[in-house]
């Protein structure tokens, strides 16, 4: 049976008003041979996003009318073996439990930092780290990211939605090439990769198969590009956002046993 996210726009919604339309949805859901796995709340913007099996759009359409009346603006027919492995999770229960937001998980890497060292030396490669940061942290800040950690090599960022996510790689890297245009003694590139999931939070940090797939984009990401999986696209195209990606086909990371489809984001 095909596998389904949709998406609502529910502005004047709270999490709990999403949980209990969830409850609604699966009190009828059988009436209409669909099964709802699971689904997620973006606060940041009231959106609600269900994951379900369905024979069909129009089925999922009469389960919404006739458990809550919010019908969805968009329904996209996804790979469920995608999903799993980009969000992880889809398999746990939805409670009070479990923070039901999708995050936007970004990777940076700064490309031949090793090098830069070996060749320039250690105070330049420190004066070229610290003009990396301020790039990458100011751009993160211009488009309401978290930094949650700094990596060695670059740094781990959480963002609420897909659209900043993918907003900020194309700043960072637009404000990278004006640096280097400036002519600096260490021209900065780096490999942006990212993924859209629940991640686990625990200690400030973030975990879990979401977070492990955006590390391996980002490392199979070429200097100077930014890669996204499969999940952030279709999360932009159902929000109408006009990135102008560029497909990459389906790539095996490592630590993944399936292909995932890869995009590339144009340039700001």
């Amino acid at each position: 049976m095909p596998h389904y996210m949709d998406r609502h726009n529910l502005p004047a919604s709270t999490a709990d008003d999403l949980a209990a339309a969830h409850e609604h949805d699966l009190a009828v859901q059988s009436a209409y041979g669909v099964r709802f796995l699971t689904y997620w709340f973006d606060p940041s913007d009231g959106t609600g996003i269900c994951l379900a099996d369905a024979p069909d759009e129009s089925s999922i359409r009469e389960v919404h009318a006739a458990s809550h009346g919010n019908a969805p603006t968009d329904i996209i027919e996804v790979d469920l073996a995608d999903v799993d492995g980009f969000l992880g999770r889809t398999d746990d229960p939805v409670d009070g439990s479990i923070d039901g937001a999708v995050r936007t998980v970004v990777f940076t890497d700064l490309v031949d930092s090793t090098s830069i060292m070996q060749q320039q030396g250690h105070l330049a490669a420190m004066a070229a780290w610290d003009d990396h940061t301020r790039i990458v942290t100011d751009a993160v800040s211009a488009h309401a990211g978290r930094v949650v950690k700094n990596t060695g090599d670059g740094f781990l960022l959480s963002f609420d939605g897909p659209a900043e996510a993918v907003r900020f790689a194309q700043s960072v890297q637009a404000e990278l090439r004006a640096y280097g245009a400036a002519g600096p003694v260490l021209p900065l590139r780096i490999r942006v990769g990212m993924n859209a999931g629940l991640p686990i939070e625990r200690g400030g940090d973030l975990f879990g198969s979401a977070v492990n797939l955006a590390a391996r984009i980002c490392a199979h990401a070429g200097p100077g590009e930014s890669l996204a999986s499969g999940v952030v696209k279709e999360l932009c195209d159902a929000r109408g956002l006009d990135i102008g990606w560029r497909d990459r086909g389906r790539v095996t990371l490592k630590g993944f046993v399936s292909a995932v489809s890869l995009y590339e984001i144009s340039p700001a």
